[in-house]
């Protein structure tokens, strides 16, 4: 679990090494809860799928490096389908997690 938590830790160090304005901008341009966000930075904590993926969109890098810290053009396909996933309507993700068996 310590270890996750240090994973945490430097995924807030690299939104703050990358974002230009305040947290609360931040929160507002990804349209996720600025509340949510102070509490899981407190806690060493990463935020769910959805609000990181916002928070990647809102700072203009890749999931891979928010969550991992890699730069990967391999992993450009899945950051694609994960984004189109999240951008696709409650209906067509429904189909989706089917087709998946989730």
């Amino acid at each position: 679990m310590k270890n996750m938590e240090n994973n945490a830790d430097k995924f807030w160090s690299r939104v703050d090494s990358v974002r230009d304005n305040t947290l609360a901008v931040l929160c507002e341009t990804a349209g996720v809860n600025l509340g949510t966000i102070k509490g899981l930075r407190k806690n060493s904590k990463y935020p769910n799928l959805l609000d990181t993926v916002a928070l990647a969109d809102a700072l203009g890098c890749t999931l891979d490096w928010l969550v991992l810290g890699r730069t990967n053009a391999e992993t450009q396909e899945l950051e694609d389908v994960l984004l189109a996933y999240v951008n696709s309507d409650e209906d067509t993700r429904h189909v989706i997690r089917r087709i998946l068996g989730l």
